[in-house]
């Protein structure tokens, strides 16, 4: 329990911050005309978007679901146990939101190695963009959804139990778009390092190379890949790997 309390704080705390932060970030690129008309811009809109729908959307199940099991003394009366529609359907759009997460930065990774390797073929519009980043993840949110509602021991409690292997049915593409990522980033530095001669009074490619790193694995979202071992409850690592994992799944 003291670690439910621990986690259920800082994923309020830095959901907060994150949407906080998100708010004026996304209004600066809307408001000048100039930044909104760029297709990178407007890609980190969209990545923006999804990250403050998943922080709202978890937010509001810490604050109402969590709170609620850890405050109520009667387990039978709590919302999580009324399995209402309204709380399933609450679950089901904080893991929307999440995979999206997962497409957008994949597609910001695509965008990118794309402008490289072919710097002259700049992509006139972005629709097809859009429709894969918001539109692809509700088809395995609808099977994973018919499927949760349709095995009675996987539709109880709001959903938070694990539905065993059919959750890869949501991780697998977000596990697949981080491993498309790796590619992209390796990639990317490669054609950074070879095509870049070096100058007297610029950085070494190998700088330049450690800093394209430093400011891509955060917008490519690799830094998850940290987070796919699941340590044994009980072991001395699981308060540290959790509280690790709620804070950078909460501050993307």
């Amino acid at each position: 329990m003291r670690l439910f309390q621990r986690v259920h704080k800082v994923s309020i705390a830095c959901n907060i911050i994150t949407m906080f932060l998100l708010i004026p970030a996304c209004i600066i690129f809307l408001y000048y005309r100039p930044l909104r008309q760029q297709h990178r811009i407007r890609l980190h809109i969209c990545l923006m978007i999804s990250s403050f729908i998943t922080s709202a959307s978890m937010l509001i199940w810490d604050v109402i679901i969590f709170k609620d099991i850890m405050e109520t003394e009667d387990r039978l009366e709590t919302a999580a146990n009324k399995n209402s529609v309204g709380c399933r359907l609450l679950h089901a759009l904080t893991r929307y939101a999440e995979v999206a997460a997962f497409m957008w930065m994949f597609i910001e990774g695509f965008h990118l190695h794309r402008l490289l390797v072919h710097a002259f073929t700049v992509p006139k519009a972005l629709i097809h963009y859009y429709i894969f980043g918001f539109g692809f993840p509700i088809i395995p949110l609808t099977i994973y959804s018919i499927i949760r509602s349709t095995y009675s021991q996987f539709n109880q409690r709001c959903w938070i139990k694990s539905a065993d292997a059919y959750e890869w049915i949501l991780r697998a593409p977000s596990l697949s778009a981080l491993v498309a990522n790796v590619f992209f980033l390796l990639r990317i530095v490669f054609i950074m390092v070879r095509q870049l001669e070096p100058h007297p009074n610029e950085p070494s490619n190998f700088r330049r190379a450690v800093k394209a790193v430093v400011v891509l694995v955060p917008l490519f979202g690799l830094q998850f890949f940290l987070f796919v071992y699941q340590p044994e409850d009980g072991s001395v690592f699981t308060e540290t790997l959790e509280l690790l994992r709620k804070m950078c799944s909460s501050l993307q």
